[in-house]
């Protein structure tokens, strides 16, 4: 974010809550910045028209409500598993191309199979974010093996592996600069202070 844009995020903040601590937004500048500047102004103006704020948002509530807009719902892991499985029933179930011998393969990939070879990309950009990401980090080998075995593939495991995803995709969202960064932040605020 550029300082430009959390002056309007603040002059916003300053409106709802009129009198603000210039040490305060200086700090929440400095724990917000590597988010979107544009982002954060919508998560302020979300936070602020949803509820009456009695005290100051915290940075963790802003940061909270940036990786909501950022990611959309989030769906739980059984509707994750859903929307993949409805997304393989709608962009090819590759168990024909898996079975078919190399040289019929390659035949049929010139022809119509090539449609169920790239059905991946469509079958990801057509998942909410988050599950398109993971299905997207988990490559093409797992989304073929999702194909071949709909019926078979442990759904436990696959829900699993998205409640794993989910929460550490929420935790890099949201994280704060690391800690090192953060001290440097506070030896230079404090030198500013003398």
């Amino acid at each position: 974010m550029k300082k430009i844009e959390w002056v309007e995020i603040q002059h916003v903040l300053e409106i709802a809550f009129e009198r603000i601590d210039p040490k305060k937004t200086q700090l929440y500048y400095e724990l917000l910045k590597h988010f979107d500047g544009n982002i954060v102004g919508l998560a302020v103006r979300k936070l602020l028209s949803e509820r009456v704020w009695s005290k100051f948002p915290t940075v963790g509530d802003i940061s909270q409500a940036v990786a909501d807009l950022q990611l959309g719902t989030l769906p739980s892991p059984t509707q994750a598993w859903g929307e993949v499985m409805t997304a393989i029933r709608r962009y090819g179930n590759l168990t024909a191309w898996i079975d078919m011998k190399p040289p019929h393969r390659v035949h049929w990939e010139r022809g119509e199979g090539r449609q169920f070879k790239d059905s991946f990309d469509d079958a990801v950009d057509s998942l909410t974010p988050i599950t398109g990401k993971f299905l997207a980090s988990c490559g093409r080998e797992y989304y073929v093996q999702l194909c071949a075995e709909i019926d078979g593939f442990s759904q436990q495991r696959f829900e699993k592996s998205f409640a794993e995803f989910r929460v550490k995709t929420i935790q890099d969202l949201i994280a704060l600069p690391d800690v090192a960064e953060q001290k440097r932040i506070s030896a230079t605020n404090k030198l500013r202070l003398k």
